[in-house]
């Protein structure tokens, strides 16, 4: 990367930690050369953020339920002919977007066409950035979270386009950058210990799993838990969540401020009820 000074790399920064951990990426990556970077955003909260945060440079922040909000139409056509020409099957990555089950969610079950609009105008979006930017480069966290980064890491592998993904390992501070579902760096470093030594593996005994546990991140983990928080803190929070409207987001779809405090009281009860058990 370092070669090519004005390559173009997209960054996804979707909600929740993935957002901060790969805008930290690249921000490192920014200290070895010139690079343009785009970046998509899942969230319309975190948009301003990211436009006025002083850390890297954006050239463009794009909000990716733009393309799907208000769309009620498909073409199963072009959805066929996308299929094929991606080798794909897409009603499997539909499987795999846990807001699109019902056992998810208490608040709407997703249609066929709802899933499908929702779909298409995801696939058209990234097919126009890609070939708008050309990236040489896509930082994202692991594939499979949701049907949005499914399709972006299919769309870009079909196009050859270098993905990056930051994959946790359970071991404390160490992480995986990987390029494929199934961490086969990993894997493939193992064989080449096994066939390097002409010994019996050493043997990982107690001593090196506490060196190496987690316990410490958990730890850190543990401060941000919401229901550590005062009791000052989650009446203003509740009080922000019931003073506005859920983001028209399709994991926000079919909320209401009754169905949630709905859903909270009852989420309450199953919580003491596992508790109890």
């Amino acid at each position: 990367m370092s070669e090519n000074k004005s390559a173009n790399v997209l960054v996804w920064l979707d909600q929740g930690p993935y957002s901060f951990i790969n805008l930290a990426i690249a921000k490192s990556l920014s200290e070895f050369g010139v690079y343009n970077f785009f970046g998509i955003v899942a969230t319309r909260q975190d948009v301003s953020f990211f436009k006025e945060q002083k850390i890297i440079q954006f050239n463009e922040i794009l909000y990716y339920p733009d393309c799907y909000i208000n769309k009620s139409f498909f073409d199963i056509d072009y959805l066929k002919i996308f299929e094929k020409e991606f080798d794909l099957n897409l009603w499997l990555d539909v499987y795999g977007e846990r807001f699109f089950h019902k056992h998810r969610t208490n608040f709407h079950n997703f249609s066929q066409s709802e899933i499908l609009v929702i779909v298409e105008n995801s696939i058209r979006f990234f097919l126009e950035l890609l070939n708008r930017i050309n990236p040489k480069l896509i930082i994202m966290q692991t594939a499979g979270e949701n049907i949005a980064n499914t399709l972006l890491y299919k769309i870009a592998k079909k196009l050859k386009i270098k993905t990056l993904m930051i994959n946790p390992t359970h071991i404390h501070n160490r992480i995986v950058v990987s390029n494929n579902l199934i961490n086969e760096e990993i894997s493939n470093e193992f064989q080449k210990i096994i066939l390097s030594l002409n010994e019996k593996l050493q043997n990982y005994g107690p001593d090196y799993i506490k060196n190496q546990s987690l316990v410490e991140t958990v730890k850190v983990q543990h401060t941000f838990n919401f229901d550590n928080s005062s009791i000052a803190q989650k009446i203003s929070h509740y009080i922000h969540r019931i003073s506005n409207d859920p983001e028209h987001i399709y994991q926000n779809t079919g909320k209401t401020k009754l169905k949630m405090i709905k859903s909270k009281f009852a989420s309450k009860i199953e919580t003491k009820k596992e508790k109890h058990f």
